[in-house]
């Protein structure tokens, strides 16, 4: 039977510390960025804060990747949000109902 190399296993996780870098967070940042141009939307953040705000409540990548996915999916559905209240009637202009 072979045997598992924990502690291995846990050094291999230990040194994947490439989300800690700055390159890696500044892709992160310009990510959300353009998810925020995308919404249109003016916001009291901007996406270095909000970046930020994930990077320092996360204590590992999986954890950081989770907090930023969350984030520009929020933002993505903001961006929907605000399409659909400026267009209410689906772009139709009898008021979206099929019966007319």
């Amino acid at each position: 039977m072979p045997q598992i190399n924990f502690q291995s296993i846990a050094d291999n996780m230990a040194e994947d510390n490439s989300w800690k870098t700055p390159s890696f967070r500044q892709r992160v940042v310009n990510k959300i960025n353009e998810s925020i141009q995308q919404t249109g939307m003016t916001s009291s953040k901007n996406g270095l804060e909000m970046e930020n705000h994930a990077f320092q409540k996360a204590r590992n990548k999986d954890e950081y990747l989770s907090y930023v996915a969350k984030l520009i999916l929020h933002l993505r559905e903001m961006n929907t949000k605000n399409k659909n209240t400026q267009n209410p009637a689906g772009g139709s202009q009898d008021g979206g109902n099929p019966n007319q």
